[in-house]
């Protein structure tokens, strides 16, 4: 799973689309193994999809919802911070889908201090699906910011009354 994102991170222009076809069926094929495998190391392998994902090869939309699929199984994504910087440039567009795995991978980082390691990205994620229009979505982010902040991590706590003195 690395190998093929690293490559395609590599990859000057767009991928073909039958390759793109062709890496998607082998992707459907490992979720659906790793789903009921009991091996762990099958389901640790869906995190390597963070690399796909970073690329920013694959159609947005699907490469996103890929995401959410492999932090459910797996509990993380690799690389973090090259994920959460792409998903920072998505968030606007896809808010639902943004707040969804950021949750996922705070929820996940079995360390709360990981996520001070993620400050940029996660202000950047938060603050363009704040701004995005959808109120599900801010709804949901704003709940994230109280949560983490009962956690411990106050960075984004600014962020919450920046929407109060605008609303």
């Amino acid at each position: 799973m690395r190998y093929v994102g690293i490559s395609l991170q590599n990859t000057e222009g767009e991928v073909p689309t039958e390759l793109r076809e062709r890496l998607k069926a082998f992707w459907a094929w490992r979720v659906s193994q790793a789903a009921v495998s009991k091996d762990l190391a099958d389901r640790r392998e869906l995190a390597e999809f963070g690399w796909w994902y970073a690329s920013g090869k694959l159609e947005d939309a699907w490469a996103l919802e890929q995401l959410i699929t492999a932090v459910e199984i797996a509990g993380r994504a690799e690389p973090e911070h090259q994920v959460l910087q792409r998903l920072a440039t998505m968030a606007r567009e896809m808010p639902g889908q943004a707040i969804r795995l950021l949750r996922l991978m705070i929820d996940s980082a079995q360390e709360h201090w990981r996520v001070l390691g993620w400050t940029d990205e996660v202000r950047a994620i938060l603050t363009a699906v704040l701004g995005s229009g959808d109120e599900r979505a801010a709804g949901l982010a704003v709940d994230l910011i109280h949560e983490i902040g009962a956690k411990g991590v106050r960075d984004f706590s600014d962020l919450v009354r920046t929407r109060r003195s605008k609303g």
